[in-house]
C-alpha cells in the first residue's frame, strides 16, 4: 500500500493534538487555534506550517 502524501493524512485535516516540538504555550495556542479553523472550515492539513507559525510567534 502506497503511503499517503503530506496533505492527505488525518483526511485533509489538521490533528487537534500540536506537534511535539512546540513549546508549553504554543501547544495551548495550537488547541484553540485548530478548534475555531475547523468550526470555519478554513483550514487543511496543508496550513500546518502558518499554523505553527503563528502559534511559536508567542511562545
Amino acid at each position: 500500500m502506497a503511503k499517503k502524501s503530506f496533505k492527505d493524512v488525518n483526511s485533509g485535516r489538521l490533528s487537534y493534538q500540536p506537534p511535539d516540538h512546540l513549546g508549553r504555550t504554543a501547544k495551548q495556542i495550537w488547541r484553540r487555534v485548530v478548534l475555531f479553523l475547523e468550526t470555519q472550515n478554513s483550514v487543511e492539513r496543508i496550513d500546518q506550517t502558518l499554523v505553527e507559525m503563528y502559534c511559536t510567534r508567542t511562545d
